[in-house]
């Protein structure tokens, strides 16, 4: 079938079935996290990436020239997970996908800061819009306000760095030779909590376990795909169904339903992100 398509509708066909298995990953994790620790799920996440990397980079991986950014690149992807994760023990799917999509902002910021890129006012503008749907998610100073909203505000800052690093890197190396390396780093990181937080699995739970590491590196192997065929900022679009998914899922598996403040906040943040990929489009 896929045959028939145009390597557009392919891409975008990719993307959403990697957004589905990301917030598969994401649903599996907050499972998990209920009776295990962080460490243990991330162990398990990264031992996936790494076994996946070293089979598909066989006879291609050699030295990196990159192993420092690499390193740092684990270190920041642990912090995503550490952070993420965690939201995810208190607070909704949709409002954690949600606030993790603040990423682009970051990323434009980060970018003038750091890549010395040309950013304008309407820019500026679009990221404090995206700001405000953080503000209408949180409502500081209301009765409901939640301060673990700070964990996927983390790890969408976390994020916006690992994406500038990965931007850095991929413009001078093979992609199989970076998974490889930033699997092996974050496996080894993440080796060293293991012992200290450790527990006995039950047998369904190992199931999960490795489900979540089979989401998680399916979905970045889908989006590489898609990106070969298109240009990121064309699919970036399409990567909001992510927000769609958690809330089906939320509502399905945890009984949690937005209130009008969080699906308008959601929704700024949606609008904002986009229009943020369509500049990037643009130029």
């Amino acid at each position: 079938m896929l045959k028939i398509l145009s390597d557009h509708d392919k891409a975008v066909i990719y993307v959403i079935i990697a957004v589905l298995c990301l917030s598969l990953h994401d649903l599996l994790s907050k499972k998990l996290n209920q009776n295990y620790t962080i460490f243990m799920i991330l162990w398990f996440r990264y031992l996936f990436h790494f076994s996946y990397a070293l089979i598909t980079g066989k006879g291609v991986i050699k030295e990196s020239r990159f192993k420092k950014i690499h390193f740092f690149r684990a270190i920041l992807m642990t912090s995503i997970g550490l952070s993420f994760i965690t939201g995810l023990k208190y607070l909704p799917l949709s409002e954690a996908t949600a606030i993790n999509f603040l990423a682009p902002s970051l990323v434009l910021l980060l970018s003038f800061i750091f890549l010395k890129e040309k950013i304008t006012s309407t820019e500026i503008l679009k990221v404090a819009i995206g700001f405000l749907g953080i503000l209408l998610i949180a409502r500081p100073g209301g009765d409901i306000f939640k301060f673990e909203i700070i964990f996927p505000i983390l790890a969408a800052l976390f994020f916006a760095v690992y994406q500038i690093l990965t931007k850095i890197v991929g413009n001078s190396e093979n992609a199989l030779i970076s998974n490889y390396y930033l699997g092996l780093y974050a496996l080894l990181l993440s080796s060293t909590f293991l012992p200290l937080s450790f527990s006995n699995i039950d047998p369904i739970d190992l199931l999960f376990f490795f489900l979540v590491g089979a989401f998680g590196t399916f979905a970045h192997t889908l989006f590489n795909k898609a990106y070969i065929l298109e240009s990121p900022a064309k699919l970036s679009p399409y990567s909001y169904f992510q927000i769609l998914f958690a809330t089906v899922w939320g509502v399905t598996f945890f009984n949690s339903i937005p209130d009008i403040y969080t699906s308008i906040g959601i929704l700024i943040i949606i609008s904002s992100g986009i229009n943020i990929h369509l500049r990037k489009n643009e130029h």
